[in-house]
């Protein structure tokens, strides 16, 4: 019996492996994650007088709780959004008791016509509980989800309204890919961003060429506001409340796609936020697995096998696979010292798992800024310490379910978000 089991858990990684690998070739060969300009033509061309008559209606919004440093940077980059004033609705969901970020959002120079949406106290003080509620108050046709820190590409809003406008109704949700920016001097947010790059560049795009299930990160994510409704919004009590969305979505038969103008934010430039922000969505990956196995007939007749399969090792790898980095690698290094040799299977998943992870980094860096590239140099140092994430993460599940770990932010310390990274993008 144990034999066959442990059969059994070395084909799974060795599945898990394989697929990630095809994924990261596949995006790199294809050009998957790619930018390819977009530009509106003909009778879309913009006009002030027309507006009116051609363009729809974006809700946007953003939650923002304790965020009072970054009020003005989120007001600057809403402004800098490529779309018709009178057809844009922002709202920036704010919670009751947060005194001071209200105050910070009444000062801040946003857009005209911004709605400060106070969420009443009562239910949980999470970033999908605001989401609902704003919602409710939504009047765009279609809605688009920042974080208070984005800086989104000003173009962005228009891409995506333009995959919508050529696609068909089955097309629920645009993801636009995230780009971390290494912040000087910080060795971990170097290693965020290039872990950004390999997953927005390569891997989330391929998923979403073939058709695969896509994880849906909390941001700059476009949706039709009927679909959001039909199917409940998002889970309020969920850490990462877009991918249960999207796996959702996925089991009504509906698509999630990538555009490619991205969004920019900072990364953690400090290890305790790291560890904070990813044992967060390690808790929420899961209960997103948890929610989604509770009647895995049911889930497999929705999704068919392949993509059954798909979700199986995708959302599977992202919470096995740091359980997994620092042991497989303390063994490596012990039998080295100790001329302990393993058998050949694990040798194989050892020799299979490095080369997927150093490939993935080195395609990535075609991506990257200058920032991102000492960073390969300690990623062996790095891939461990989802170890100890992965750890908290589920001592957290256990202990304290529905704490909410929130990221401290910062105003970007320069005014490079467009010009100095989008060159590396193309």
């Amino acid at each position: 019996m144990a034999y066959g089991l442990g059969i059994i858990c070395l084909l799974v990684l060795l599945a898990m492996l394989l697929l990630r690998l095809f994924l990261i070739i596949y995006g790199f060969a294809s050009g998957a994650g790619r930018r390819s300009g977009f530009a509106m033509t003909g009778s879309e061309t913009f006009s002030v007088a027309a507006a009116d008559q051609i363009w729809p209606v974006y809700s946007v919004l953003v939650p923002a709780y304790q965020e009072v440093p970054v009020m003005e940077q989120l007001a600057a980059a809403l402004c800098r959004l490529n779309w018709p004033a009178a057809r844009l609705e922002i709202q920036i969901l704010l919670e009751a008791e947060d005194e001071a970020t209200c105050r910070a959002a009444c000062a801040a120079a946003f857009p005209a016509g911004t709605r400060l949406t106070i969420v009443p106290p009562g239910g949980p003080r999470t970033k999908p509980n605001a989401l609902n509620f704003g919602l409710g108050r939504a009047l765009g046709e279609f809605i688009c989800v920042y974080d208070a820190e984005d800086r989104p590409l000003p173009e962005q809003l228009r891409e995506a309204y333009g995959r919508f406008r050529q696609s068909d109704p089955g097309l629920a949700c645009l993801k636009a890919p995230l780009i971390g920016r290494a912040v000087c001097g910080s060795w971990i947010s170097g290693h965020w961003a290039l872990e950004y790059l390999v997953n927005f560049k390569l891997i989330q795009p391929a998923l979403a060429r073939l058709g695969l299930p896509v994880s849906l990160g909390g941001t700059s994510n476009y949706f039709r506001t009927s679909v959001l409704r039909e199917h409940g919004g998002w889970d309020a009590w969920n850490f990462t409340e877009d991918a249960d969305l999207g796996y959702r979505l996925l089991r009504h038969s509906l698509r999630i796609e990538m555009i490619t103008s991205p969004t920019f934010e900072d990364a953690p430039d400090r290890f305790p936020v790291w560890l904070s922000q990813r044992s967060r969505w390690l808790k929420g990956f899961m209960k997103t697995w948890g929610v989604l196995m509770r009647t895995p007939g049911q889930l497999l007749s929705e999704l068919g096998g392949l993509q059954f399969i798909c979700l199986q090792l995708t959302l599977g790898s992202a919470i096995l696979g740091p359980f997994l980095v620092a042991p497989l690698m303390l063994g490596f290094i012990i039998g080295l010292c100790f001329g302990i040799f393993w058998s050949l299977p694990g040798w194989i998943l050892l020799c299979l798992g490095l080369t997927v992870l150093i490939l993935g980094d080195i395609m990535a860096l075609r991506f990257a800024s200058y920032h991102c590239w000492p960073s390969l140099l300690t990623r062996c140092a790095y891939w461990p310490l989802h170890t100890l994430a992965a750890i908290k993460a589920a001592w957290e599940l256990v202990r304290c379910p529905w704490f909410w770990a929130k990221t401290p932010l910062r105003p970007s310390s320069k005014e490079e978000s467009f010009e100095c990274w989008t060159g590396s993008l193309a």
